[in-house]
């Protein structure tokens, strides 16, 4: 398994690689505010395709990166997730608040 990593791209994407868990996500919170914050533009885009595995830690971990985009009148956009995140938000009813469709399988 990969280290859990967020890096910004050139044209300002986040890619977010490795797992999302309870031992994962303390140092990640961490590490992600400079990064947000650079990332261009009103609309903030996170690749979540590099995502290995994610709980319920790694799902605050987004849901407070959506409150800070909101709180700046930003957006942000998670873009490939993963299917055991899509089950785990639609199980805590989180899909709309992440911008998914409500209609995954």
């Amino acid at each position: 398994m990969m280290a859990t990593r967020l890096e910004i791209h050139d044209d300002g994407m986040l890619v977010l690689n490795g797992a999302l868990g309870f031992g994962d996500v303390p140092d990640l919170w961490d590490q992600s505010w400079p990064l947000l914050e650079a990332a261009a533009g009103d609309t903030v885009q996170v690749d979540l395709r590099g995502i290995e595995r994610i709980d319920s830690a790694g799902l605050v971990l987004l849901l407070g990166w959506a409150g800070w985009a909101h709180r700046l009148s930003k957006s942000i956009r998670f873009l490939n997730p993963p299917q055991q995140l899509l089950r785990l938000a639609r199980a805590n009813n989180l899909q709309q608040m992440l911008g998914f469709k409500e209609d995954f399988q």
